[in-house]
């Protein structure tokens, strides 16, 4: 991984997400369950990745297939954690000697997809400019960090981004319960973007 390196990910490992409108359905130990993904209610298949369970195997599917796929449960208590990344020009600035606040908040945005990811939750990014082909959807498995990844690294710098009109789309778009983490030096219209904040907090979403 590009942004997420594996001295990264070792440090990492002793912290954990746990978005706070969810502390009682975990301290009942109900997300702890439901995130593995093995809930009775069947979701969709889709193809096996490396450190996916093997209970998760579809062994019907590869019978008929001769292809590896895992089944996705609905998860009620699945956590979908969406990363809201600001490419505005201001964020290509780099002080003498220091990487540019892009590439921090890149950095930031991979290591939030590998703590919701490594509990079994979903992660998605949201490219502030870049258009809806260079967002990342929201999923679970072990797969999608090297997607994410990916994704982070097509995005690209848009100077006429506009963190605010995101926000508010992003309230449209995302479920309740979702948790939202947006990454910007906020130079751009705060008024507006607050009024984003608030449209996604009206959804009951943790921000």
């Amino acid at each position: 991984m590009r942004w997420l390196d594996p001295a990264d990910q070792a440090r990492l490992k002793g912290l954990s997400f746990t978005p706070r409108r969810l502390a009682a359905p975990l301290a009942a130990g109900r997300h702890r369950t439901a995130s593995r993904g093995f809930s009775r209610e069947f979701s969709q298949h889709r193809p096996y990745a490396p450190g996916d369970e093997t209970r998760a195997i579809d062994w019907k599917a590869y019978a008929r297939l001769d292809r590896w796929y895992v089944r996705e449960n609905r998860a009620e208590d699945r956590v979908r954690l969406a990363v809201v990344l600001d490419l505005s020009g201001s964020m290509t600035y780099a002080g003498a000697g220091r990487p540019a606040k892009l590439d921090v908040a890149r950095r930031a945005a991979a290591a939030l997809a590998w703590l919701a990811l490594s509990r079994g939750d979903e992660a998605g990014l949201i490219c502030v400019g870049g258009g809806a082909r260079a967002d990342v959807p929201a999923r679970a498995g072990a797969a999608q960090l090297a997607a994410f990844d990916a994704g982070l690294t097509a995005a690209a710098s848009a100077p006429d981004a506009d963190l605010g009109a995101a926000l508010e789309s992003a309230a449209v778009r995302l479920p309740p319960r979702a948790a939202v983490v947006a990454i910007s030096d906020l130079l751009g219209d705060t008024a507006r973007v607050l009024k984003g904040l608030k449209r996604l907090a009206a959804g009951r979403r943790e921000l």
